[in-house]
This record gives structure tokens, sequence and C-alpha cells, in this order.
């Protein structure tokens, strides 16, 4: 045989058709295999990728259009002067908190802002809580004796397509040093007990108008003289105030309760002080507080220790027991403030046999300028 010669084998056509018959037998069953295992896989990745892509834009885009805002105070009645606590719950998605309250004659509002200092804001103007969980506020009220004050904490979303959310509240500021009846009416007031006092009120006399005294002359030859008829004038009304005390049962099995709680900051001249929002370093500040028996048992002796601004210290000697609700207001007047800024005081009490020592302390803070 020849080197150059090529050996051509044929095949059958038969065995050609077996053999494409057998390949695309093994591509199906691999193709149905591919199948099924992508089957498995899409199943287990959809639900969670689906789920996923639901809780973003639920938590983005929507929330809950019947959820509230929640907002509470302390109590509705408050003492001119006196601090209470707005606190409210924050929604579940992103926005703006702002607080507002309504012009009202003679009322003027101080908050502590969230670096922690008292600033004064304006009425009817928005402030930012945004940064806050609860608002500190002190309202004055220097017109009447009782004065509504509205208030309202809004909500406002970062998404514009949703409404801002608001809830009116109300005050009642109780300014006691005002009187309670119109001019000329007498009536009577029931006064709590109040076992010290550190200004003393001079009561006012008004004294009486002296009678006029017309000297009455005659001559013989001159007719009588007529005299016209004159207004009378209005009665003289002198204010006569009743007070009432209630002495308060002591329960030999109750429990002592004593309860510190802040009044106002200010200034002292001599024995008169002052509410201030500020304090001059040169000036003699003052603090005032209440302490208050809410308890059903008489306490036991007891004191005070205060913390006041620029880091001065002071311990009350020993003080009378408090009957059940018997408070005592006490101011504390200090000199020797060197520090400037926002600083912090404090009292704490210090007693025997006390069931609740979470209201035995209190902190404020104000600003000491030069």
């Amino acid at each position: 045989m020849n080197e150059n010669e090529q050996v051509v084998v044929e095949v059958p056509e038969e065995k050609k058709t077996a053999l494409t018959k057998v390949f695309a037998i093994v591509g199906f069953i691999a193709i149905i295999v591919l199948m099924v295992w992508l089957s498995v896989k899409i199943v287990a990745f959809v639900p969670n990728a689906f789920s996923s892509l639901a809780s973003i834009a639920d938590s983005v885009y929507n929330y809950d259009e019947d959820e509230k805002l929640s907002v509470a105070t302390e109590k509705s009645v408050i003492n001119a002067g006196e601090a209470f606590t707005i606190t409210f719950e924050k929604m579940t998605i992103p926005g703006t908190y702002t607080f507002m309250y309504t012009c009202t004659d003679g009322v003027s509002v101080e908050v502590r802002n969230e670096a922690g200092s008292i600033v004064a804001i304006s009425c009817d103007t928005v402030f930012d809580i945004s940064e806050m969980d609860s608002l500190d506020v002190r309202v004055a009220s220097e017109k009447n004796r009782f004065t509504d004050v509205a208030y309202a904490l809004t909500f406002t979303p970062d998404n514009t397509d949703k409404d801002a959310i608001s809830v009116q509240g109300m005050v009642t500021i109780v300014n006691a040093s005002m009187p309670t009846v119109a001019e000329g009416t007498p009536d009577t007031e029931e006064t709590p007990v109040t076992p010290e006092v550190i200004e003393e009120t001079e009561e006012e006399v008004v004294a009486e108008p002296e009678a006029e005294v017309v000297e009455e002359t005659t001559t013989t030859p001159k007719p009588p003289v007529v005299t016209k008829p004159t207004t009378p004038k209005p009665p003289q009304y002198q204010y006569v105030e009743e007070v009432t005390y209630t002495t308060p049962v002591s329960n030999p099995n109750g429990n002592i309760d004593l309860q510190v709680t802040y009044k106002a900051v200010g200034t002292m001249n001599g024995k008169v002080f002052s509410p201030q929002s500020n304090i001059e370093t040169d000036e003699t500040g003052g603090i005032q507080f209440e302490v208050k028996n809410i308890g059903t048992k008489t306490s036991n002796s007891w004191t005070y220790e205060a913390l006041l601004p620029s880091g001065i210290e002071y311990t009350s000697g020993v003080q009378k027991p408090l009957k059940p609700q018997e408070r005592a207001l006490i101011t504390i007047g200090f000199d020797g403030i060197s520090e400037t800024g926002t600083e912090k005081f404090g009292v704490e009490l210090e007693t025997k046999q006390d069931v609740n020592a979470r209201n035995d302390s209190f902190t404020w803070a104000v600003t000491i300028v030069n």
C-alpha cells in the first residue's frame, strides 16, 4: 500500500442515527436537571427579596395613618414660675418636632433647650425640639390669678406627601399673689399651711378720708344762700381677708414621703426675692424651692444640701417635721458668683424613713452673665 494513500472508513447510516438519539437524550436530561436546580434557587430567593423590598418601601414611604402623636404633662394646674415637663413619644418615621404656645396677656415662657440652657421663647413662634423627647417648661403670669395658656406640639414628616400631626394642650397658671375677687366684693379664701415664710408682707392700711368741714356764715342783710345738691362720693372699701387653716392629721401607721419641688431662680434684694432668667456676677443670687410631705404620717426632722452656681455648697440646719400635706417654701440667697455661662444648681433632701427617694432632689440651670 502506498504511504500517501488514505484509508476511509464508512460508518453505516443506522449507527449515525443511534448516536444522534443518545446525545439528544443526554442533552435533554441535562437541561431538565438545570431547570429544576434554577427553579429551586429562584423559589428560595424571591420571597426574601420581595420581603426586603416591601420592608424598605414601608419604612421609607409609608406609615400607619392611624398612628397618634402621644403627648402628656405631669399636671394641668401649675403655680406661676413653677417648672413642669411635657413628654412625647417619637413617631416611627423621620420628621421634625416643634413646640409653640399661644400669645396670652401677661404670660411669658422659658424652656430648657437641648444643651441644657434655660431660654425664653416668643409666643406664636415655633421652637424646634426634634433632638429631645421631653420639654421642661416654666410659665410666668403677671396679670391674673388664673390664666389658661394653650400650646401645641407638632410633628412634620420629612415626606412632604404626608400631613403634619399636631396635638393641642392647655395648662392653667395660678398666680397666688393676685386678688381672687373683684374690688368691693368681700370674700374668703382658703390658704394652705405654710410653716416657713421668707418674705414678710406688710399690711397696707387705707386711711378713711377726712370729713369736709364747711363753715357756715350768715349776715343779716343778705338773702339766704341756696346751695346746689352735690353728688355723693362712692363709699370707700377696705379689703378684709379671712384665712381658714386646716390642721393635718398624722396617721401613726402611715408613711413619710417628703417631696422637693423647684420653684424659681433669681436675685435677692435684702429679703425680697425676684425671679429672673439671668443672674449677673455682681448680684446676689437666689433660688426658691418647696418641700412638702405628700405622705400620711408626720415626718422626722430633716435637712437639705444645696449645690449653687459657681460650685457654691450649702448645708442647712435641722428643719422642723412636716405634717401630712404641710409644706415649707424656702429661699436661699448667695454671693460669690465667679463663673459665667450655663451653671447648674440643685437641692437634695436628707431625711429618715422616707418611702420614695426619687422625689428627694432636683437639678436645674441658670445663665450667669457679666
